[in-house]
């Protein structure tokens, strides 16, 4: 099942992920990240432990020079068309 690891940027660990997916209901086959700190990045890192591939979906921030405020939107959007699942952790 292709799952989306997300949530907050910071406290969040590597063992708050472990926990998550050992509670999921299905197998991830494929994790998909938004590369940033936090969530996604302790979601990379526990695929790699467990030898499943990673699609990464980083936000383009800056276009052309100038700061996009849609990016992380655009990025959410593009994940969600592609994953059929999703794990958030948030730190409470």
């Amino acid at each position: 099942m292709r799952t989306i690891i997300a949530g907050s940027r910071v406290g969040v660990s590597l063992a708050d992920v472990e926990a998550a997916m050992c509670g999921c209901a299905w197998t991830p086959t494929v994790v998909l990240s938004g590369t940033a700190r936090g969530a996604d990045l302790c979601g990379e890192a526990w695929a790699a432990a467990h030898g499943l591939p990673v699609e990464r979906y980083p936000a383009t921030w800056r276009v052309d020079g100038k700061f996009d405020r849609a990016a992380g939107h655009r990025r959410n959007t593009l994940m969600a068309e592609h994953a059929e699942a999703l794990v958030a952790l948030w730190n409470g």
